[in-house]
């Protein structure tokens, strides 16, 4: 079933995909697709390395691309990827403004100082 990633059908599709992840996929793909942090800024955020944040996000992609084919919105994870990132700089869907907020607020409650961070080069997950 073709689906405008612009129209209500989506928004509403994506907020419960969003929400039937479990805490930390959802916790990533937040920061990621809708506050557009890196994945070794996500990685330090959330005090893990970049290999598991990108492997987080993968999991998390997979999950919504299953969501999304039971539903009959068949797409790769790649078109996904582009279509939340890309959505992602419109507003995010009614029921993720709060989760939004709330994991942005986390992160930067446990963040360390940038002294003590983690460096590295930015890394790719798709």
């Amino acid at each position: 079933m073709p689906v405008a990633t612009t129209s209500p059908q989506w928004i509403e599709l994506l907020d419960s995909a969003m929400a039937s992840l479990g805490e930390s996929d959802r916790q990533v793909s937040i920061l990621r697709f809708f506050r557009g942090l890196s994945v070794t800024e996500i990685a330090a955020a959330i005090h893990v390395s970049p290999n598991s944040t990108s492997k987080r996000l993968e999991r998390a992609i997979g999950r919504l691309r299953r969501f999304f084919a039971r539903r009959g919105v068949v797409m790769t994870g790649a078109a996904l990827a582009v279509g939340l990132t890309t959505d992602a700089v419109g507003a995010a869907p009614a029921g993720l403004s709060a989760a939004v907020a709330n994991a942005t607020s986390r992160t930067s409650k446990s963040r360390p100082p940038a002294s003590r961070r983690r460096s590295g080069a930015s890394m790719t997950c798709f």
